[in-house]
């Protein structure tokens, strides 16, 4: 059976219909995410797309970035904002906090990489990539409660099949004009011991100015990459946001402020943005 995710980056990068992405593929992947308790999707795809997405984010908003010191660090926060569902905690217990194991791994690796302060901006930012909303909160210190919850957990180790799916990850990267050393960093280590140092400082949100400019960019890459899955992804999300508070939904959807992922995933953004108006 066709991995939807697969079946989206493929189109995305122009291969031939029915071609693999990753030609030697042989399957299960490792999973991007869990539905009723089954592991679903593939890891390897979804974070590839969200790599590709990010791209064209940061060259839509090259100015904003540049200004901020963030151009550089789109990419990587792409790349890492989901390794924590490379762990065994994750794929063999569906580990609810994986925001956080990602986190984690994201400040070690950058660190390796020689990112200074800046890795903390980064790895704040895939802490908070689930958050769709919140931004008072999140312009305050400390982070809001149910953040603070996630930071649980520890230490972290890659499953077995990590360095496979990394290999893979790097493959697909060089052939999008993407190469970087992220997925080589992430698999030259098998534990990921929690640092106090990064629970500290993630949870202060110390530069809200710019840690908050690299979330929102990398929420929007990973729910343009989610909306592969299924090809329900956004509908179900909005059916969701619906069923809690409709009169809300309407008035976030006015704003656009649940619209601004519900293009298709092959479709650039500068054409999406025509076609939403």
């Amino acid at each position: 059976m066709e991995v939807p995710e697969c079946v989206a980056l493929a189109r995305r990068l122009g291969l031939p219909e029915g071609a693999r992405p990753c030609p030697g593929c042989r399957g299960p992947p490792l999973p991007s995410y869990f539905r009723e308790g089954r592991g679903l999707g593939c890891w390897v795809a979804h974070t590839a797309l969200s790599a590709v997405e990010a791209a064209d984010l940061a060259e839509e908003l090259d100015p904003l970035l540049r200004r901020l010191g963030l151009r550089g660090s789109v990419l990587d926060a792409a790349l890492l904002h989901d390794v924590g569902k490379l762990t065994e905690e994750y794929v063999e217990r569906a580990y609810h906090y994986h925001n956080f194991a990602s986190a984690v791994v994201a400040e070690d690796v950058l660190a390796r990489m020689g990112v200074g302060e800046d890795r903390f901006v980064v790895a704040s930012a895939v802490l908070l990539h689930h958050e769709a909303r919140h931004w008072e909160e999140l312009l305050r210190e400390p982070l809001p409660g149910h953040v603070i919850e996630t930071l649980r957990g520890g230490p972290f180790r890659l499953h077995r099949s990590a360095r496979a799916a990394l290999e893979a990850l790097s493959g697909l990267l060089e052939r999008a004009g993407l190469g970087s050393e992220v997925p080589r960093l992430v698999g030259e280590k098998e534990v990921y011991e929690v640092k106090r140092e990064v629970k500290v400082k993630i949870a202060r949100v110390a530069v809200p100015e710019r840690v908050l400019p690299l979330y929102w960019v990398l929420y929007e890459a990973d729910n343009r990459a989610a909306s592969a899955r299924e090809g329900r992804y956004w509908l179900w999300s909005l059916g969701e946001a619906g069923r809690r508070d409709p009169l809300r939904l309407a008035g976030e959807a006015l704003g656009q402020g649940l619209l601004a992922g519900l293009t298709a995933v092959s479709v650039p953004l500068r054409r999406a943005r025509g076609v939403m108006g």
